[in-house]
């Protein structure tokens, strides 16, 4: 049965940069809040029946971009996920608009240089850089991605600073945010707090539920 707490937001919708950890994030917190868990980009090639490689080859990027949109429109009816966004799903602002109806949108928010070096050694599956034959060239990539797109993630609902929390703090920072929705006031110190604006020692830290000392980082 889905946590109580959890019954606030329809979806929780996971975006930020590729390989940002919003799939291994994704299924322990649904597993964690009793929730199912979507992969977009896997439920774009299981609608196609093509792998997301396959499709930029075919289509180029312009019209992946234009598919990935009508896909989008497919999860209207989904209710009690944590969805795992593509990278560039929400760069375009209609999507990101769309996404906000699904529910509350969390950013990923990971340093570039863990990013590139976890791009890197799966670069062949990533059609964005699968032409990159160096790290230089990946972070070359990666910087260019995160100047493009780094509006539209800062526009999400809460940032969650990865490098500075285990995946067990994460999963308690995000049940947290979920159980004090309603407070707007709180959500803003919630916002402030994971931007590093605050001390993390605010009125938001409930004494039951301790941060965990085990460090299992993503």
């Amino acid at each position: 049965m889905t946590k109580y707490w959890a019954k606030k937001f329809k979806n929780i919708v996971l975006t930020g940069m590729p390989g940002a950890g919003k799939t291994s994030f994704g299924r322990i917190y649904a597993d964690m809040s009793d929730r199912l868990f979507l992969d977009f980009d896997a439920f774009i090639e299981s609608t196609t029946r093509k792998s997301i490689p396959q499709l930029f080859e075919l289509e180029g990027e312009e019209g992946f971009r234009r598919l990935e949109e009508k896909i989008l429109h497919k999860l209207e009816r989904r209710h009690n996920f944590v969805i795992a966004m593509g990278g560039g799903t929400l760069q375009k602002s209609e999507n990101l608009n769309y996404a906000r109806r699904l529910g509350l949108i969390v950013t990923l928010k990971t340093p570039l240089d863990i990013i590139c070096q976890r791009i890197f050694a799966v670069k062949e599956n990533r059609p964005l850089f699968m032409h990159c034959k160096t790290l230089e060239q990946v972070q070359e990539k990666v910087n260019s991605l995160w100047e493009e797109r780094k509006e539209s993630y800062e526009q999400a609902d809460v940032v969650i600073e990865t490098a500075y929390n285990s995946m067990d703090t994460l999963k308690m920072h995000l049940s947290m945010i979920e159980r004090r929705a309603d407070n707007r006031e709180y959500m803003q110190d919630v916002y402030n707090i994971m931007n590093k604006k605050l001390r993390q020692s605010s009125r938001w830290v409930e004494k039951e539920e301790p941060i965990p000392e085990k460090n299992t980082d993503i």
